[in-house]
């Protein structure tokens, strides 16, 4: 086809080369997979031959010459730039139209995979979740006096849960095989590994959180509060600044610590019914407050109430537990603690709703729910403790997901068997995160060394805390994951300690799973039986 092209008349070639880029490339994308494929493999071997033909034999003229043709050299020049611009719009459009439909193809694929074994095993059998993962699911003592766990049946996961465990669970095997590899060659310095991970998680937000309909919620993001810290600056006329000289005067500079943050509110939702202040996960290194606003869409419509979701500082730029004070300056705002948004005292940016800014301080406090998954769960357990230990008004209720209460962890049980966190580089993270670990040197801070911060502190493991005069607590966690000795530990902690607690125990899920309401619906349920929670204190705190 292409030789055709090319011995058929030099000016014609023209046609050949360029119509096609009119005719076909703006409806390639609704071309079919193989379709596109073909017609753009066609175009890139004309172009590839026509540009070597160039490259080969001088110019465009000696072949237009043997062909009875006359070209110029501007004429030549247009020609080649044209062709090379073809070339690579092609490469393009083909790279574009093979991810895109190669994903669907794929997708479509292994859900019919799925959907043939639907009937078949699940990774993850009843015996052992009862014997291995969560014993004391048969353990009547241990059920009886902890009548506050509620285990959910152990029906068969989804077809679309299947598919998202096997995904995860792969690809922490693949990951976990390759970060072995990297420490055995001492390649994996904790720099290169918080640049890995942080790499790893922005891909894996940007292909599974989709954003719920603009038509039916309200989403403003970018929202900046400002702790302004005020100080003066004195200089004597003959004081210096390196080169420049400073005349005498006295300068009053603010320093602007922003806390950024995103509103999720349903078209139904009311600042009158209240307030979801939510901390999303990421072990305290990674993850963005963008993550979670769909499952905070859900809830918002749910529950009646606008959710906030707080882009908290990350370690270990900001290591623990400077995050806490993020939360809280959200917090102390909401409450208008000291004036802090009726008096303006912590400015906020123009693109804040008036609705949220003119709403009435003073029992607030009585409407807000505080939540946040993981890591972020354990961050809204040490905001209520700090809320408590400031002596401020205490929240409506709290709805920590799967919460990380014991930084140093509660060993190995699960370990190998959750989908989704690794144990990998875990000492070396949580170094990390409190700030004992240097990024670029390595360099470990010893107990005696300025600077070093006990990971049992319960500034930064809430477990240890004293948990008396706690708000009311609903902890969803999954009986396979790792951090279920997190939650179970602290749920007896606290009821010991006369806090009031329910617990949600899913048999087969992942870590998390209620975030995921975009990809399988025991996510949507288990945000539905928090709603049911959320609502019931709300409604108890209006009678």
């Amino acid at each position: 086809y292409c030789q055709h092209l090319l011995t058929s008349g030099g000016c014609r070639i023209h046609l050949y080369l360029f119509v096609p880029t009119l005719l076909l490339i703006p409806g390639r994308v609704l071309h079919a997979l193989f379709v596109a494929v073909v017609e753009s493999a066609f175009q890139f071997a004309m172009c590839a031959q026509y540009i070597f033909l160039y490259l080969e034999r001088g110019g465009f003229s000696i072949y237009a010459q043997s062909h009875e043709c006359q070209l110029s050299t501007d004429i030549e020049i247009v020609v080649l730039l044209l062709c090379v611009v073809q070339l690579l719009s092609t490469c393009f459009v083909l790279c574009c139209v093979t991810v895109s439909k190669g994903f669907s193809v794929a997708k479509f694929a292994r859900r019919a995979g799925y959907r043939s074994h639907k009937n078949s095993e699940f990774r993850l059998s009843k015996q052992e979740i009862e014997f291995e993962a969560c014993p004391e699911l048969l353990d009547e003592a241990y059920m009886e006096s902890h009548a506050y766990i509620t285990v959910l049946p152990f029906t068969t996961p989804s077809i679309e849960y299947r598919e998202f465990d096997h995904f995860l669970h792969a690809n922490k095997l693949k990951r976990t095989g390759q970060l072995q590899k990297k420490i055995a060659a001492e390649k994996l310095t904790p720099q290169a590994m918080l640049k890995e991970t942080r790499n790893v998680a922005h891909l894996f937000g940007l292909t599974l959180v989709k954003m719920p309909s603009k038509k039916e919620f309200t989403i403003i993001d970018n929202i900046y509060l400002n702790n302004d810290v005020r100080f003066a600056v004195v200089a004597h006329r003959n004081a210096s600044i390196e080169t420049g000289i400073i005349q005498y005067r006295m300068a009053v500079l603010y320093l602007n610590n922003d806390v950024r943050f995103a509103v999720v509110a349903h078209r139904n939702a009311s600042i009158e019914t209240g307030i979801i202040q939510y901390t999303h996960g990421g072990a305290y290194v990674i993850g963005s407050h963008r993550d979670s606003i769909p499952m905070l869409a859900l809830l918002s419509e749910l529950t009646g109430c606008v959710a906030i979701s707080i882009d908290y500082k990350l370690a270990p730029e900001y290591p623990l537990p400077r995050c806490v004070e993020d939360a809280l300056t959200v917090y102390r705002w909401l409450c208008d603690v000291d004036g802090a948004r009726s008096a303006r005292r912590v400015s906020v940016t123009a693109n804040c709703p008036q609705w949220l800014l003119q709403m009435d301080g003073a029992s607030i406090h009585e409407k807000i729910v505080i939540s946040g998954d993981s890591a972020g769960g354990g961050l809204a357990l040490l905001t209520v403790l700090a809320i408590k230990n400031l002596q401020l008004n205490m929240p409506c209720c709290a709805w920590p997901i799967s919460p990380w209460t014991r930084l140093k962890g509660f060993g190995e049980r699960n370990s190998l068997r959750d989908a989704m966190i690794t144990d990998v580089f875990q000492s070396e993270t949580i170094d990390l995160i409190i700030g004992n670990l240097d990024m670029e040197t390595g360099a470990l801070k010893q107990e005696n060394d300025a600077g070093f911060c006990d990971a049992d502190d319960p500034k930064c493991s809430p477990i240890n805390a004293d948990l008396r005069g706690l708000c009311p607590l609903y902890l969803s966690v999954s009986a396979a994951e790792k951090l279920l000795d997190d939650t179970l530990k602290f749920a007896e902690k606290a009821h010991e300690e006369g806090v009031e607690i329910e617990v949600e125990i899913e048999p087969f899920l992942c870590h998390v799973f209620p975030t995921f309401v975009a990809i399988f619906p025991e996510a949507k349920s288990a945000v539905s039986r928090a709603a049911k929670f959320i609502k019931r204190h709300l409604d108890a705190v209006k009678s």
